[in-house]
């Protein structure tokens, strides 16, 4: 609540370039997005993506829960913040080239689990099919003549 009244007292600030700037990476898009912004994120990107996958066994070992990976030798707290940070900083990658285009992180991910049990599976193919997604969901909105 406290960072959403910050947010609000700075867009009253802003002149009206940056308050359309501003808004824009809020609601998120590939407007104006470059191949040089995606080759910006493709290292980071690339290195916690490859760790998550070599850690994908582990990451299976705590969704059997906490008691169950305890007893199976697991370091369960390493694992959690490890995977929460990997995580959080893939998640700043993508917002900082497309903005905070939330769907895609709540649909597809959900959907492609469905679809693949194991993590080693499951991230790349997330990752891939969010990229997918988000690509024809900009394509749609150009060819409906809503942008």
């Amino acid at each position: 609540m406290l960072l959403g009244a910050f947010t609000s007292g700075m867009l009253t600030l802003m002149n009206e370039y940056r308050l359309r700037e501003f808004l824009f990476w809020m609601v998120g898009g590939l407007d104006f997005r470059r191949w040089e912004h995606v080759l910006l994120a493709v290292g980071p990107f690339v290195v916690c993506s490859s760790i998550l996958m070599m850690l994908g066994r582990q990451l299976n070992v705590l969704v059997l829960g906490e008691i169950e990976a305890k007893a199976l030798g697991a370091p369960v707290m390493l694992y959690r913040v490890l995977f929460l940070f990997l995580a959080s900083f893939i998640t700043a990658v993508a917002v900082c080239v497309s903005g905070a285009i939330g769907f895609v992180g709540l649909i597809v991910p959900h959907i492609v689990r469905i679809l693949v049990g194991h993590h080693r599976i499951l991230l790349p193919t997330s990752a891939l099919a969010g990229a997918v997604f988000l690509v024809l969901c900009d394509i749609r909105t150009y060819s409906s003549g809503t942008k």
